[in-house]
């Protein structure tokens, strides 16, 4: 069987029926059946074909075989404890941070102009979430929370960035096709990893997916690319697209700080409501589980996990007051101007905010949520 590693090239569609196959696959003629009706081509490749057909039922196999069963423990949804203290957290935190994440002085940061994307999409950015990735990892030690099975076969991650989550899962479960969709696929390294498969699409305007494809769904840190209003549309949309008996897990931040100072509570009482102005609100994430359960999910578990934030909990919350301090300068060619505050007093409230974190012993909120789309 020919494997999709061999169709592999700078950007990645998927297309349910037979197309045209490009100069570019040396290894002769392919039909549709040779690649189990999961077939990957260039934008080269799918000039002239057919539409995508959402309605297709057969877009993903379910006879996927299962080559490499992976055995692990379900991490349940509990408190997590994250308080790793030691002499070396500062050396394990310098090594893992990005070198350059702040723009040069004068420097412009890159916005999407076709979605509404309040943080930049530049190689800073990239850099930034990354980096993140890692912070998220050390907090909840795995890469998901829903009790998926180790036979799972298809799992799809929207808004994917830099690729980074799918890569990760790949590792976990060889044998499965992991896709990775985003309004923009600027942010995946070059050349493109082997082991996972990207699509261009915005989750605001609907997968390009038929219904019921998925056995994981999974999105994260969206916070700041989809208004209030549209949530209830895209958690229904994460629903659609994911089999009966799959599951859709979903990971946010938002403006809670715990233990928050006045020099925080001011900078964050600030930046919603710039949010809130643009159609962003947040107190939506705490409402996750809600919206699973209005989509028709099933066995839904919800929690706030509070991360500690700052160098007093150690490399955790040392990694995570790093992210947090990027992505607050990341929005600030964003969001000074719409306020016609200097930058140099966004730079005060946040300096004030960070040595107010290391002195009240701050923790960061995260919302998680996870429901199963019931069988018929």
């Amino acid at each position: 069987m020919v494997r999709e590693a061999h169709l592999r090239k700078a950007c990645f569609f998927l297309i349910p029926w037979e197309v045209e196959v490009s100069n570019q696959f040396s290894r002769g003629s392919l039909a549709l059946q040779d690649v189990p009706l999961l077939a990957l081509f260039s934008t080269a490749c799918v000039r002239g074909v057919h539409p995508m057909n959402r309605t297709n039922p057969r877009f993903l196999t379910d006879h996927l075989a299962v080559r490499h069963p992976y055995k692990r423990e379900r991490i349940p949804m509990l408190t997590f404890w994250f308080f790793r203290r030691g002499g070396k957290a500062k050396d394990e935190v310098a090594k893992q941070s990005p070198s350059a994440l702040s723009p040069l002085p004068g420097e412009r940061r890159t916005y999407l102009t076709d979605a509404p994307y309040l943080l930049p999409k530049d190689a800073l950015e990239d850099q930034r979430l990354n980096f993140q990735h890692h912070v998220l990892y050390r907090t909840i030690s795995n890469h998901y929370l829903a009790p998926i099975a180790a036979t799972t076969a298809t799992i799809l991650d929207v808004g994917t960035g830099t690729g980074i989550w799918p890569m990760e899962m790949a590792a976990l479960f060889p044998q499965a096709h992991i896709l990775g969709v985003d309004a923009s696929l600027s942010s995946l390294p070059h050349p493109l990893p082997t082991q996972c498969l990207f699509c261009q699409a915005n989750v605001l305007q609907g997968l390009p997916f038929p219904d019921a494809q998925f056995d994981l769904t999974h999105q994260r840190l969206l916070v700041a690319a989809i208004p209030t209003a549209r949530w209830s549309d895209v958690v229904n949309e994460l629903v659609r697209v994911t089999r009966e008996g799959g599951w859709i897990e979903l990971l946010e931040i938002g403006d809670t700080i715990q233990n928050a100072g006045p020099a925080t509570k001011r900078l964050l009482t600030w930046m919603t409501g710039i949010s809130k102005s643009l159609g962003f609100e947040m107190g939506i994430l705490s409402h996750l589980g809600d919206l699973l359960q209005q989509a028709g999910c099933q066995m839904v578990e919800s929690q706030d996990i509070p991360v500690p934030l700052g160098e007093w909990a150690g490399t955790v919350g040392q990694m995570l007051k790093t992210d947090v301090l990027h992505s607050y300068t990341a929005l600030k060619d964003a969001y000074c101007p719409r306020s016609n505050t200097p930058p140099e007093v966004f730079d005060e409230m946040v300096q004030a905010a960070a040595a107010e974190w290391e002195h009240n012993h701050a923790s960061y909120v995260f919302h998680s949520a996870y429901g199963r789309r019931p069988k018929v």
